[in-house]
């Protein structure tokens, strides 16, 4: 899990492309004062934003559900504790507003994928009531259970290929965000064995899903350039393995997650007939 916010996980293909900090500026009073220069005067600081670029699709998350999710969290004003994966406590915040933009959708107009943008700001407790209540929807500090985002799938071959597949680009993914911790920190050789063990973990996975299309791969669209697609990314997975190691090289590492997460995306690429496929239940 790369962080969590109120009661939902970013993480794998449910990650933002893309999060940022804005605001949290210091509030500079200017006094004029006759025959010499203005002064200033430090008041307080603005309220810090928060900014997400998601994309959601019909075949990890049930898009409908998602999107009335933040917009209960716009209407109700809800407060959205911001907590890392590594369990460090951000900020509370409330969501401004969501903007969506569809990219693809199915023949009775219902999205299959859609560009969501998150804006979030900064909530600022009163000094003499903490807001417990308001905070217990989130469920790393309160009694709320996690929505569950993939949508039931039948229990044919192909279904359970398609699982097997999912599957495979998530702990690819997760190996990626694994590699690319090891730039962030004072000493990157206590990462090492982690990264490698997420590395074989998300290869075997992906060798699983490789044989489960294989068995099935007559009703399957494009298996071959799907089977192609992760093997490539296996390749690309083991050359970040292989830079695990001293002495480290933090601009190969740099250009190896790059290339891990386009690997990762040219299966996904691959696959989208086959996701289609199973979505509208045709095998």
């Amino acid at each position: 899990m790369i962080f969590q916010l109120g009661n939902k996980e970013f993480s794998g293909l449910y990650a933002p492309e893309s999060w940022s900090y804005s605001g949290n500026e210091a509030v500079l009073s200017q006094y004029d004062l006759i025959g010499s220069k203005p002064r200033l005067e430090l008041g307080s600081e603005t309220l810090e934003e928060l900014s997400l670029q998601l994309t959601l699709r019909a075949d990890f998350c049930n898009i409908n559900q998602e999107l009335q999710d933040f917009e209960t969290w716009k209407s109700t004003g809800e407060i959205l504790p911001l907590i890392l994966g590594n369990g460090e406590y951000i900020n509370d915040f409330v969501l401004k507003s969501a903007a969506k933009t569809i990219s693809q959708t199915f023949s009775d107009g219902s999205p299959i994928e859609i560009q969501v943008s998150l804006s979030l700001l900064e909530v600022v407790p009163d000094a003499d009531k903490k807001k417990i209540n308001a905070r217990k929807n989130a469920r790393a500090v309160g009694d709320k259970e996690q929505i569950n985002k993939l949508p039931p799938q039948p229990r044919t071959s192909e279904a359970q290929a398609h699982k097997a597949l999912m599957d495979a680009q998530l702990k690819a993914w997760e190996a990626a965000e694994a590699a690319n911790q090891t730039l962030q920190v004072d000493n990157p050789a206590s990462l090492f064995d982690p990264v490698k063990k997420t590395v074989e973990e998300a290869q075997n996975s992906m060798t699983k899903a490789i044989d489960a299309i294989s068995k099935t791969q007559q009703q399957i669209h494009n298996a071959a350039g799907i089977i192609s697609a992760l093997n490539h990314s296996m390749a690309q997975l083991t050359e970040g393995k292989s830079l695990m190691k001293e002495p480290f090289k933090p601009e190969e590492v740099k250009v190896s997650v790059l290339n891990v997460k386009n690997g990762i995306r040219a299966v996904n690429t691959a696959s989208t007939v086959f996701t289609n496929d199973i979505i509208l239940r045709k095998i």
